[in-house]
């Protein structure tokens, strides 16, 4: 149904042959993701699933609203399910990737959506990331954190790679994007 609702809004901005090539051809994999998750929740108590969950924190890893004059740090997860023990899972959709490097290119970014959710949104028992690799079909996850290492590791390792681009941006005397996972 949900597909061919878009279908019926997308229709007059896109072809039918670009409908086909980049849209129909994902549909078997996001059902088989519906089907993974509706039989995870059938073995788990999940509590909250969250879509496109903006968080934020202050500098000292207070929760705060996303475009709050005193943001430090911010980020949008795209997929999150709370379970009944305090855990979370989050998951990063990508439409492309590629699936063979796993989850080794976007670590630093899995390990920011756990210190997002701990801080910015409530205090956790412990995350499991992954990515969802849509064409492939494929959802691969990251190690599982516990709360004690999200808040001296992960933190830590964090502020650092913030510390480190602000002093580039001072070098620079500009901010230049780099592609990829920075």
């Amino acid at each position: 149904d949900a597909f061919d609702q878009t279908k019926k809004i997308f229709e007059r901005t896109i072809t039918p042959e670009e409908w086909e090539t980049n849209v129909k051809i994902l549909e078997f994999n996001i059902t088989e993701f519906q089907r993974k998750l509706t039989d995870f929740s059938n073995r788990y108590n999940v509590v909250k699933v969250n879509q496109e969950l903006r968080l934020a924190c202050t500098i000292d890893w207070k929760p705060t609203s996303f475009f709050a004059k005193d943001v430090y740090f911010r980020g949008i997860t795209d997929f999150s399910l709370e379970l009944d023990n305090g855990d979370i899972i989050v998951i990063d959709h990508k439409t492309g990737g590629d699936k063979a490097y796993g989850v080794r290119s976007f670590k630093d970014q899995l390990d920011t959506y756990k210190v997002l959710f701990h801080k910015g949104c409530k205090p956790i028992t412990g995350a499991q990331t992954g990515i969802h690799f849509i064409k492939a079909g494929e959802l691969i996850f990251d190690e599982y954190s516990e709360a004690d290492e999200i808040d001296k590791k992960l933190i830590p390792k964090l502020e650092f790679r913030i510390s480190s681009i602000v002093d580039s941006v001072r070098f620079l005397g500009k901010f230049k994007h780099i592609a990829g996972s920075h």
